[in-house]
């Protein structure tokens, strides 16, 4: 019965952050493609008039990006300090509280940071860079993590599955489920992975290899990769061939998106004369709602995953046994404890040694406690990507609306941290084997 429950509790957490994330991409999207498509009508409100025609000509699609960020920020926000300091919402009113309450209240916030001056997002904006940097550090860590999860998860799959076809358990004729399947999966997530980065790598060096920045950066990646690979596989450490492969897919894309938003397009091999700007704009008219749906889309799943492997991160265990019952005897009755019989021989008498059996109860391991999920580290994490979104979907406030070189240093930048704290997983328990790395 508790297991049940435990199933179902978890079953709520996930259809209720799911609709939280429904609610941040709508958020997204709605600011989207008011940038894209729709910044003349900001142009009917008082705040959005200050971008005249001498500013800069992403002013209005940009602003409405951070009413947005800071609207499903601060809803956030508030979730997470309500959650925190001991409001509990009640599981039946759910969908009636979420209907009637938290949705007028997010749509009150982005209408009224509508009348928002602009010179208050002024220092908004420095104050989104740092937050957005450490939301990229939890984003890094859940790369990290996922890296050795999905090769946990595949190892245990061919150990359960070579255990089942040891107690013929599998038919032998069939493959679904057994260990050729398996080893077929972990094998193939690694060679695809391999041939990608390597694709990958060949492409980057064509594209972008006629400038100094870009050979630098690719170099560095396929020496990283390279390294990373080699010493994962090797005797000393034994991680295995998955993590280094996914982490070198990872910093292969990183490099590209740092490439890509390098402002130096001489930086780029081309059969034809980089686009005028008139015929940039052109070409983007045509895809701008496609390109909304990618770029909320892609900030969603973000938030989804980082916030996901955050709130893991800052799981905390539930509290031991108030008591521990050592003395002979019987024990309480508790499921949360184990018993055990031990025989004890009497103290020394003339008559015949006798042996008494007692009973002693033993507290379950740090391990065996349940961990418990609590919903403001979710909302905290959501309200850093909210932050964090005012950075991407503005990339990183560009004076242009498309590229600038605090963009590209900022990608490439979070590709070395991702480099560093993949090797310090591989390291730190060679260095200190006493602690507990797991």
């Amino acid at each position: 019965m508790p297991g049940r429950m435990s199933a179902l509790f978890k079953i709520e957490i996930n259809w209720l952050r799911g609709i939280y994330i429904a609610v941040f991409f709508c958020n997204a999207i709605f600011a989207t493609m008011f940038k894209t498509i729709g910044q003349g009508l900001l142009s009917s409100f008082g705040t959005f008039s200050e971008c005249d025609s001498a500013d800069i000509e992403s002013c209005q699609g940009n602003q409405m990006i951070f009413r947005a960020s800071f609207s499903i920020s601060m809803f956030f926000l508030m979730k997470a300090l309500l959650s925190r300091f001991g409001w509990v919402q009640p599981r039946q009113r759910t969908i009636m509280i979420l209907v009637w309450v938290e949705i007028p209240v997010l749509v009150a916030l982005l209408v009224g940071s509508f009348y928002i001056p602009n010179t208050f997002f002024d220092g908004y904006v420095p104050f989104t860079r740092v937050a957005s940097g450490f939301f990229i550090l939890f984003q890094i860590f859940s790369i990290v993590s996922v890296s050795y999860q999905v090769r946990d998860t595949l190892l245990n799959a061919i150990e359960n599955a070579e255990k089942a076809a040891t107690e013929g358990k599998l038919d032998k004729g069939s493959c679904a489920g057994s260990v050729c399947l398996w080893k077929t999966a972990f094998l193939g997530v690694c060679a695809g992975s391999l041939v990608a980065v390597g694709a990958a790598i060949a492409y980057l060096y064509m594209r972008f290899g006629d400038c100094s920045l870009g050979l630098a950066f690719t170099t560095i990646t396929i020496v990283a990769a390279s390294l990373l690979i080699i010493v994962c596989i090797s005797s000393w450490l034994e991680v295995g061939l998955l993590p280094p492969c996914a982490i070198s897919a990872y910093l292969v894309l990183m490099c590209w998106q740092a490439l890509v938003s390098n402002p130096d397009k001489t930086c780029e091999h081309r059969d034809h004369p980089p686009p005028t700007p008139q015929d940039e704009e052109a070409a983007n008219t045509n895809s701008m709602i496609a390109n909304a749906v990618i770029a909320a889309f892609a900030m969603t799943w973000t938030s989804w995953r980082t916030s996901s492997a955050a709130a893991k991160l800052l799981v905390r265990r539930s509290p031991p046994p108030l008591h521990r019952d050592t003395s002979i005897g019987h024990p309480a009755n508790s499921s949360d404890q184990f018993t055990a019989v031990v025989v004890m021989p009497t103290q020394h008498t003339d008559e015949i040694p006798a042996t008494t059996p007692a009973v002693t109860t033993v507290e379950p391991s740090q391990e065996n406690r349940e961990l418990i999920h609590e919903p403001w580290q979710f909302y905290s994490m959501m309200c850093l990507a909210g932050l964090y979104m005012a950075m991407v979907l503005t990339d990183w406030n560009s004076a242009d609306g498309s590229f600038n070189a605090v963009s590209m240093w900022v990608k490439i930048v979070a590709q070395w941290v991702t480099i560093l704290m993949f090797s310090w997983t591989l390291i730190a328990p060679k260095l200190f084997p006493d602690r507990d790395f797991s």
